[in-house]
């Protein structure tokens, strides 16, 4: 790069070839975006669709050997979301890879450990979010109520009994929530 005051400075930029570089290299040099990209060093194989078992155990053994090191990152510094992207992505680029009749494309999938993608924190934050959707269904349709029973739109015994509960209670809630109950 040449400067207007005469000074030129030459900036060299490495070029990272994905398959040069081994399950062990990329976790020992913390390149795991490359993770994704490891299937390439079996691409030619993959799309060959030739019967090589030793070939395909050495593929499925550094899956095994990824699946079982990312879980062990995730556990030792709790980069869940990290994870699970980096197992999302390895799976979309093997699915471009390898053949829709190749046999090694579910075997990969399992040695991935298939299940993994859902965490037990994520489903518990699932429920956490299925139950707090429910919660404001449900008072969704209380303060409708109450709009309806202010409006003269509903009987406030109607009312009691869809939310089962007696006319003093509704009363109160009514009023709690800044509602005005008829007859007040």
């Amino acid at each position: 790069m040449k400067f207007a005051d005469g000074q030129s400075v030459v900036y060299r930029v490495p070029v990272i070839m994905a398959d040069h570089y081994t399950v062990d290299s990329i976790f020992e040099k913390r390149l795991l975006l490359l993770l994704p990209y490891h299937i390439l060093r079996y691409e030619h194989f993959l799309k060959s669709n030739q019967a090589n078992e030793k070939r395909t155990e050495q593929l499925l053994d550094d899956y095994r050997e990824i699946n079982s090191r990312l879980s062990g990152l995730q556990e030792a510094e709790g980069r869940e979301q990290l994870y699970v992207d980096l197992v999302e992505l390895i799976g979309r680029i093997a699915d471009h890879v390898i053949p829709v009749d190749n046999p090694i494309r579910e075997r990969i999938g399992e040695a991935m450990g298939g299940q993994v993608l859902k965490l037990r924190s994520e489903e518990l934050r699932e429920e956490g979010r299925e139950e707090g959707r429910e919660e404001g269904k449900k008072e969704g349709r209380t303060l409708e109520l109450y709009s309806l029973v202010q409006d003269g739109d509903i009987s406030p015994e109607r009312a009691a009994k869809r939310l089962e509960i007696t006319e003093p209670v509704l009363k109160n809630r009514m009023e709690t929530a800044g509602y005005r109950y008829p007859g007040i």
